[in-house]
């Protein structure tokens, strides 16, 4: 049984690629997109494999990650439901996805698949998800540092064991669960009109965004409500062009309003149990800590980041306490959920944070006081791009 093929990419046609390993060719059929993904004619390719012998015929099927081999095998096993079908299903949503939506009962989303009707999804999900429940899957809630489930809480451990089940292991199950990928947080800016010398919010976030910023704070601490709504919605709309994640300083009700991705909190402010209760279960919070017990303590109530600082001294916020670089590396081995480092971060003293874990840095002046905001924040997610592990 062959479990994969690794060689070189020789032959790509419409539903096949043809592998050289050591002068055999093997015929190993995939999926567009798999195909797609799988590089350029000449490369060195891996692919996970699926033997089928019939009679009058014997066929390779191939796919990117053992995850998809896992899930092949299991759709085949469906009632009905043959190769051409299950490569279908493959192509066109992630494993993760897939096995939420059949523990989940979600017919609505499985019939969105090309070639699945309503009768077709309720007999996956039919076939399917006792084998995903039973099958070994001894990884439960309590031993993972998962947030809020993208389906209701009382399923969670259900759908863990149907990603067990695909073969993915504990850390990919935590990112699956998760709001917030910490890599959305390597650059992250919030907005100071302090700096914006004549020009208008939009142009200077525009310019940032373009700069490579991964995540936007709006902090407004003196606008009028109303003039702040027309802000917030004008930004959240940039952002989405962008697909970067905006979220809301402090003003919880505007950010329902609006439906922003979330909000971040100071220990001064909403304390971050109650901001869950106000935004929900599926938006994002952060708070700002300068203690360890601090961070767990906001870990404990719901937080999803960290905002940790300042590291450095700043003139950006006047009841900022400095954090030392010890206290900072402390509270990023204290907890699970990503953390930001923030407070008078520049070009010239980032390489400071180096070896302290922080998952991004977050600035102001060092994007928005410079005089080409684009290339200082290309610059400064070039530099902690070196720095973050």
């Amino acid at each position: 049984m062959l479990a994969y093929i690794k060689g070189t990419l020789e032959i790509k046609m419409t539903d096949y690629v043809v592998i050289d390993v050591g002068g055999l060719g093997y015929k190993v059929y995939m999926s567009a997109i798999g195909m797609e993904k799988l590089g350029n004619i000449g490369d060195k390719v891996k692919v996970y494999t699926y033997y089928r012998v019939r009679e009058d015929d014997i066929s390779i099927f191939g796919f990117n990650t053992n995850e998809e081999l896992r899930m092949f095998e299991l759709i085949l096993s469906v009632s009905g439901v043959g190769a051409k079908t299950a490569l279908t299903i493959i192509a066109v949503t992630e494993p993760s996805e897939f096995a939420i939506a059949v523990i989940s009962d979600d017919v609505s989303y499985l019939t969105k698949i090309p070639g699945i009707g309503a009768k077709s999804a309720q007999r996956i999900i039919l076939e399917l998800k006792d084998k995903m429940k039973k099958e070994n899957a001894v990884t439960k809630t309590k031993n993972l540092k998962v947030k809020e489930a993208v389906v209701d809480s009382n399923k969670v451990d259900e759908a863990i064991s149907a990603l067990q089940v695909l073969g993915y292991n504990k850390k990919e199950i935590e990112k699956v669960f998760m709001k917030l990928d910490k890599k959305d947080l390597l650059l992250y800016a919030v907005t100071d009109r302090y700096w914006l010398n004549g020009r208008t919010l939009y142009e200077v976030v525009k310019e940032s965004l373009d700069g490579g910023v991964t995540f936007l704070q709006l902090r407004e601490k003196k606008l009028d409500e109303e003039h702040f709504l027309e802000e917030a919605k004008e930004l959240q709309k940039l952002c989405k062009e962008y697909k970067v994640p905006f979220i809301i300083n402090d003003n919880v009700d505007i950010a329902v309003e609006i439906g922003a991705d979330g909000v971040h909190v100071g220990q001064s402010d909403m304390e971050a149990g109650m901001v869950r209760e106000k935004l929900g279960p599926d938006k994002i919070i952060g708070v700002s800590a300068q203690t360890v017990e601090q961070a767990l303590l906001a870990e404990k109530r719901g937080a999803d980041y960290l905002g940790v600082g300042a590291v450095f001294p700043t003139n950006s916020k006047d009841d900022a306490k400095e954090v030392t670089y010890e206290t900072l590396k402390e509270i990023c081995e204290a907890v699970s959920i990503p953390v930001v480092a923030i407070g008078g971060i520049t070009h010239d003293n980032i390489k400071e944070l180096t070896g302290s874990k922080i998952d991004g840095i977050a600035v102001i002046s060092a994007i928005y006081g410079a005089n080409n905001i684009k290339n200082a924040a290309s610059g400064l997610k070039e530099e902690i791009s070196k720095i973050v592990e």
